[in-house]
């Protein structure tokens, strides 16, 4: 008699949710910023929270500290610095991954502003350094982003609904920045974020109140990006502004122009 033997079936893994809008799952809400709040970025730790509030002439940096890494509702008031100087009416903020640089995009100067941070993560020791004007590109430059080794700036224009590409010839210098190339953004967009390896780049927009996700088949090239889905967030605002995830895709955060911050889950 032979002796039976159980085959095992293979069971395939879940699809990863992580960087896909389709996953997007409303956690939380809190207010963090006044009217006219225009972008936000997150501390790669998740215990700090940045937004700018700029309109006819403003311009404002503010810093929150979150007890609980990533959980937005911990957040509270620490300080803030005025840019206004350098930054009128500013939109857009970015920080170089070790929290020594800062950058502002300025509406008032179509140009992208960059600061000198003495003390990591720390905006009241910011010292302006220069400026890049984007005016032959866009007049309302209205978030920005770099690729993490500096060597790449990215712009979205609010004028032209389009995003910019800029490479830097040293890195983290604009003033080494020359223009390469644009992309459509969408209709009204306001915020921009990539994935961190450039596969995936992210707008929102104030047009029906959307987030939208765009593959590059080629790593921070954005001539080879093909927009992929349009998720909407009007339930929660149908002006959101800046937009950035957590480092591994599985949360994703939006600011609205009220200064309501938004917390997703994608599961």
């Amino acid at each position: 008699m032979l002796a039976s033997k159980t085959l095992g079936c293979a069971v395939a893994a879940p699809p990863d949710p992580a960087w896909d809008i389709s996953n997007l799952v409303f956690l939380q809400s809190a207010t963090l910023g006044a009217s006219f709040t225009q972008d936000l970025f997150i501390k790669p730790d998740g215990l700090k929270l940045y937004n700018t509030r700029g309109f006819f002439g403003d311009g404002t940096v503010f810093e929150l500290n979150l007890s609980t890494a990533w959980n937005i509702t911990t957040a509270s008031a620490f300080q803030s610095i005025n840019v206004v100087t350098n930054s009128a009416s500013v939109r857009g903020l970015f920080f170089k991954p070790d929290g020594t640089k800062m950058y502002t995009t300025s509406v008032a100067s179509s140009s992208v502003v960059e600061y000198t941070l003495s003390t990591a993560w720390n905006v009241s020791t910011a010292t302006y350094i220069q400026s890049f004007s984007v005016s032959s590109q866009d007049s309302t430059p209205s978030s920005l982003t770099f690729k993490p080794d500096g060597t790449k700036m990215f712009v979205l224009g609010r004028n032209n609904n389009r995003v910019y590409e800029y490479t830097l010839s040293t890195a983290w210098n604009i003033s080494t920045a020359s223009y390469v190339q644009f992309t459509g953004g969408g209709l009204e967009p306001e915020g921009l974020t990539f994935k961190p390896d450039g596969t995936k780049m992210y707008t929102t927009g104030t047009s029906g109140g959307d987030i939208r996700q765009y593959n590059l088949s080629t790593a921070w090239n954005i001539s080879t990006a093909t927009l992929i889905q349009t998720v909407s967030v009007a339930a929660q605002t149908d002006r959101p502004h800046g937009v950035v995830f957590k480092d591994d895709g599985l949360k994703c955060y939006i600011c609205s122009r009220s200064g309501v911050f938004y917390e997703y889950d994608l599961v």
